[in-house]
């Protein structure tokens, strides 16, 4: 199944986005599938660093909640599209 054009380019967003926390790990390289921790090396402040460009990038909210939660690069785009619903 192929991903829809939004899922794409939130895809090349959130990749760019790893690459400002992770340079060093090619995070350009991250699939959809990708875990944070596991496969692209993002440690405890990585993923803080990670969820507040987020956050800015993207103009939304995420709770402390959602963000412990937060494990892989599908579920941080499924955020933020829940996110852009709501505003």
């Amino acid at each position: 199944m192929s991903k829809s054009q939004p899922e794409k380019s939130l895809l090349y967003k959130v990749r760019e986005i790893l690459e400002k926390v992770k340079p060093e790990r090619s995070s350009g390289l991250a699939e959809i599938t990708s875990h944070l921790s596991k496969d692209l090396g993002l440690d405890s402040l990585d993923i803080v660093e990670f969820v507040l460009l987020l956050e800015w990038n993207f103009k939304i909210s995420i709770s402390d909640h959602e963000a412990e939660n937060l494990s892989t690069v599908a579920q941080a785009i499924e955020l933020v599209q829940m996110k852009r619903r709501e505003d």
